[in-house]
């Protein structure tokens, strides 16, 4: 799972690093409240899942995994939402996770409100897939 945190840190600072060209005012891990501030970028974080486990009996391990990792873009209901979710989607995939794990596109959702007025929504969800060594790689 240190390839999983590797991977998400990575991820989040490219969004950091491209935050000012994007006027983005709040970048969030795994957030415990709505936005306040607008622009803002959201990394949810799924649940990890072995895909394949190791053919070894005795502990599983190496095992592949993976992760559903949900990058959600809010903004005010009165900007183009479609275009900040696109500037997000091209970042996300101009570049590569230099740890070896792979990323793809699952899916998109929006625009909708999210629950917060006078805000629009949109998400991209995106599959991490890598190798998980276990316990004694840490």
């Amino acid at each position: 799972m240190i390839k999983r945190e590797q991977a998400v840190q990575e991820i989040k600072g490219w969004i950091v690093d491209e935050a000012a060209a994007h006027g983005l005012k709040a970048i969030k891990r795994t957030p415990t409240a709505p936005p306040n501030v607008f622009p803002a970028v959201f990394i949810h974080e799924g649940d990890d899942v072995i895909v394949k486990p190791s053919r070894q009996k005795w502990h599983g391990y190496p095992a592949e995994r993976a992760v559903e990792l949900i990058i959600e873009m809010w903004t005010l209901e009165d900007t183009d939402i479609k275009a900040l979710f696109g500037q997000i989607r091209n970042l996300l995939f101009a570049g590569k996770l230099s740890n070896s794990c792979g990323m793809k596109e699952l899916r998109a959702y929006g625009p909708f409100n999210g629950g917060v007025q006078g805000a629009v929504c949109m998400q991209i969800v995106l599959a991490l897939s890598y190798t998980d060594s276990g316990p004694a790689a840490i």
